[in-house]
């Protein structure tokens, strides 16, 4: 007997292609296994009464399809009922599907959904409010405040209000109890983990089990604004637990009395009490995991894992092939990215006739050659930073550039091979890209 999904489209969250959703849905689930039938959400905490409804007609999974936002009303609604949670998704941060380790590509979450793994995960409960990965009390909360009622949605607007508000935030001052024991302590963060991350790999807590029926209480100190690139960088690399202004406590129950009223569930704001007493409700949701499977023709183009494979690096980690040093590598992957967002213009080199046959290559599993010379990249280029973990930053930098840069998904931009290319060609050339000097270096 077929599963029932009813899938719940956000059409206004984040950034993505979602007009072309019913299209890639109906050609890339298993219709031997699923019926399914859409929804699409008209107004603010519509997905919720959807979900609730969807339950109550036996609906197998529900699928929630948007940004964290999307999936905090769908999941929150579905605690406690033998309906499964599927995420596709497509907003700013997708920090629940991306700890789950589902793919961002819309494509291939769909077919994920086809064989993915079902579990039992922990939620969180903070007075009469539950939520599924990350709550928080700090300048994260302040900032999501702002960005629910910002003009333009996309993970650069969330970069413009972080670097807009930093220097002018207070801290905010939290009395915590555990097990009858109280501490007053002032924090630029505090968090409630049963995820990892935010989203876009930004990773509070490295450790966090949504199945341990264990939280994690992540504080993090004030620090300067000089510090700022240097801490940034340490959540992207998944260290920031071992950052002297980090403190994680693991616990089952504690209680939070606040400063200031202002909180994100999910990434949603809310207006809390000064009071808070949370704890975790063990295996309350079910839920349509990713399928983690690293055999894959090409890596996946998630930021905090390729700056952690980057970060193996060292001056004089030698390649397998080729005359490109470890920083010349990084430093050539940084001008791809400068070419997809426009920075870095060629003329064409190969006939427009020929671009759909060069695009056919883009979309396939075969790999790009060694040694292959390319003529408008310059041999002996001379390094343009003193160190590797600069070029590295530069990585990071241009990678955030390319996203923003296609937040408007009718862009595209000329490569002198290639033609001109989308964001979603973009993508399949760097993933080729970057998987093939990964690879040179002993990275993967």
């Amino acid at each position: 007997m077929k599963q029932k999904i009813r899938f719940i489209i956000n059409p206004i969250s984040g950034v993505g292609k979602k007009g072309e959703l019913p299209r890639l849905i109906e050609q890339n689930l298993d219709h031997s296994r699923f019926e399914y039938d859409i929804k699409y959400t008209e107004y603010r905490k519509h997905a919720k009464e959807i979900a609730r409804t969807a339950s109550h007609e036996g609906v197998d999974i529900v699928c929630a399809v948007g940004g964290d936002g999307s999936v905090h009303e769908v999941g929150t609604a579905l605690i406690g009922t033998a309906t499964k949670l599927a995420i596709i998704p497509c907003g700013s941060g997708n920090g629940l599907a991306r700890h789950l380790g589902i793919p961002v590509d819309i494509e291939k979450s769909i077919l994920t959904i086809n064989t993915a793994p079902i579990i039992k995960m922990d939620t969180v409960l903070v007075n009469d409010k539950p939520f599924l990965g990350i709550g928080g009390y700090g300048f994260d909360a302040h900032i999501a405040k702002m960005f629910d009622n910002y003009h333009k949605r996309g993970f650069w607007s969330y970069v413009k209000l972080v670097v807009k508000e930093f220097a002018t935030f207070k801290p905010v001052k939290i009395e915590v109890e555990i097990n009858g024991k109280k501490e007053t302590k002032n924090v630029f963060l505090c968090n409630i983990a049963n995820a990892s991350e935010f989203g876009n790999g930004f990773v509070i807590s490295p450790n966090s089990d949504i199945t341990d029926g264990q939280i994690e209480l992540c504080f993090f100190k004030p620090f300067s604004p000089w510090l700022a690139p240097f801490v940034v960088r340490r959540f992207f690399k998944r260290t920031v637990h071992q950052s002297r202004y980090s403190e994680i406590i693991q616990v089952k129950k504690a209680r939070l009395t606040l400063s200031k009223t202002l909180a994100h569930y999910d990434g949603e704001p809310f207006q809390v009490r000064e009071e808070l007493n949370v704890e975790v409700i063990p295996q309350s949701l079910n839920i349509l995991t990713g399928t983690r499977n690293k055999v894959m023709a090409f890596i996946e183009l998630d930021i905090a894992e390729m700056i952690q494979t980057l970060d193996k690096l060292t001056q004089d980690t030698p390649a397998k092939w080729g005359n490109l040093s470890a920083q010349g590598m990084v430093e050539h992957l940084c001008d791809g990215l400068k070419m997809s967002s426009g920075k870095l213009k060629f003329p064409l080199e190969i006939a427009a006739d020929k671009h759909e046959k060069m695009q056919a290559f883009l979309a396939s599993d075969k790999p790009m050659a060694k040694n292959i010379e390319v003529s408008f990249v310059k041999k002996d280029t001379p390094l343009r930073h003193e160190e590797i973990e600069l070029a590295i930053d530069e990585f990071l930098l241009e990678w955030i550039d390319f996203e923003e840069h296609f937040s408007d998904d009718t862009i595209t931009e000329q490569h002198p091979y290639y033609g001109d290319l989308n964001f979603d060609q973009w993508c399949q050339l760097h993933a080729k890209h970057f998987t093939h000097h990964f690879e040179q270096f002993g990275l993967i």
